[in-house]
């Protein structure tokens, strides 16, 4: 029993403090533990004046080794504990992080920019906040309390039954949810049910493929979704009807205004690791990542990282209801030397980001200009995909889109028309 005491004495102690939360911590407990017994038990032993025994000279070499082993395992959790905690970073209230639209839940984004919005029904209180700090294009509007574009007339296309039923991108709900809102009228009970929000663009084909959905609002597919599709008989029909940019941000201040793309992803696989490597004032470089599987975290593997791994993110803390902590990739905050990314939508229609300067790429600036007419290196089309033959409604509603009514409701919404 004494042999444990140790153990439970500062495990205990450790978990009062909270320490345990992280797994790291275990070992560090028990070693600690046992370094504490055979402490106490040379400490007993030298003043039993027992060293000079027989029995006890026997014994020296084992505790001499167990010591040295135990210091060792010390000190390989101590390089452990250095290596986990030198990336995560701890609550600021001087530089808050920015959180950019793909890392909220899609329940959340389904509220704020709901078609046909049912608050009493969904009442979330933290979805109000979110709706709240939103920033809107100037010259729109807010339609019946939906954080959704208004267009500036009524559409001159009007749908009352048949609806083509739509999904997409994260990214692009403000734009197919704003023309459902906009162009569905007649509610015969099958309107609200016409609009679904996916978890991501591979869910979104999904859907289509699934026949859940007429058409969907996604980046171009990739060679490995055509052939998926193929597999199962499936030709996708794309139509491009939007353009939109992968951008870098930095702090104002930071005099980097260009990087190039091998630039970037050396900072990113951990290469170049201070701003004076790049041309910037000397200090070392907080690369912000995004959490895996959001859409700015895809595309930064999909642009510009390609076959290249990536640095460990740096991390911060979260807790879960039960009180235990997990890590996961910090947020944006704007600090000096901060470098992250998104895209060009969120950071300049979703959310106002007072500090920010998006970078240019090759010395191409991320403009509306330089957008549309591909110049910038990481612009990408925003597409409708369709996979089987349109109903009249659905081939009115893409149509739509290619208009001038459509083109001006894209462009209201903060992506740059395609016309």
């Amino acid at each position: 029993m004494w042999f444990f005491l140790p153990f439970f004495l500062v495990l205990v102690v450790a978990q009062f403090a909270g320490f345990t939360r992280d797994g790291w911590c275990l070992p560090v407990i028990a070693i600690s533990s046992y370094l504490l017994f055979l402490g106490f038990f040379i400490l007993g032993t030298w003043r039993a004046k027992r060293f000079k025994t027989l029995e006890n000279g026997k014994v020296r070499p084992l505790i001499a080794f167990l010591f040295v082993l135990a210091m060792v395992a010390f000190g390989l959790s101590g390089v452990q504990y250095q290596s986990f905690y030198q990336n995560i970073l701890h609550d600021d209230p001087d530089h808050p992080e920015l959180q950019f639209a793909d890392d909220i839940s899609v329940s959340i984004m389904s509220f704020v920019y709901s078609p046909f919005p049912d608050f009493p029904a969904i009442g979330d209180k933290t979805a109000e906040a979110f709706a709240k700090g939103l920033k809107l294009v100037e010259g729109a509007e807010l339609v019946e309390g939906a954080n959704l574009v208004a267009p500036r007339k009524p559409p001159m296309l009007r749908i009352d039954s048949d609806y083509p039923k739509l999904d997409g991108a994260t990214s692009l709900i403000p734009v197919y949810a704003a023309a459902a809102r906009a162009i569905y009228r007649a509610d015969d009970g099958t309107r609200k049910a016409s609009v679904a929000f996916s978890e991501s663009t591979p869910e979104a084909y999904q859907a289509l493929i699934e026949g859940r959905a007429d058409m969907i609002f996604v980046p171009a597919p990739s060679e490995k979704q055509r052939q998926d599709a193929a597999e199962k008989g499936i030709a996708f029909t794309v139509t491009p009807i939007a353009r939109e940019a992968f951008v870098f941000l930095v702090n104002e201040s930071n005099p980097v205004t260009s990087l190039t793309a091998d630039q970037i992803r050396g900072i990113y696989s951990g290469g170049i690791d201070d701003w004076r490597k790049v041309g910037g004032t000397p200090g070392e470089i907080m690369a912000f990542q995004r959490k895996e599987g959001s859409e700015g975290q895809t595309a930064m593997q999909r642009y510009v990282m390609r076959d290249t791994p990536m640095r460990e993110p740096l991390k911060r803390a979260y807790y879960n209801d039960m009180g235990g902590r997990f890590y996961r990739a910090a947020v944006y905050r704007n600090l000096s030397g901060a470098i992250g990314y998104s895209f060009r939508f969120y950071v300049t229609e979703t959310n106002s980001f007072p500090g920010v300067r998006l970078l240019a790429v090759n010395g191409i600036a991320p403009t509306i200009e330089n957008i549309r007419d591909g110049s910038y290196p990481f612009t990408d089309e925003a597409c409708i995909v369709t996979a089987r033959p349109l109903s009249e409604n659905a081939q009115k509603l893409r149509d739509w889109f290619l208009g001038e009514e459509g083109q001006q409701l894209i462009a209201d919404v903060g992506y740059v028309p395609i016309n």
